[in-house]
């Protein structure tokens, strides 16, 4: 008889986040949201927001090793070379 087993792979960093609002933490931020001032950005810092909103974009030490973090904010790349 075989025996199937799944192993799934630890989560990058440890530990998943869950960044769903409740239902009523959501009503709390759309009413908070609505209150704050409005700001323009450009279409690659709003990328950069939509990435860190879904989870996709970690923390600069997180997702370029440490050390790396304080140089990106002088100049963006990513420990590949990506930009």
């Amino acid at each position: 008889m075989t025996r199937n087993t799944t192993t799934l792979n630890s989560p990058y960093g440890g530990s998943l986040i869950d960044l769903i609002a409740s239902t009523e933490e959501a009503e709390a931020l759309r009413r908070r949201a609505g209150a704050l001032p409005s700001i323009q950005i450009s279409e690659r810092s709003a990328c950069d927001l939509e990435l860190l909103a879904t989870g996709i974009g970690g923390s600069a030490d997180a997702a370029m090793g440490s050390g790396l973090g304080p140089r990106s904010r002088e100049k963006p790349v990513h420990m590949s070379g990506w930009i």
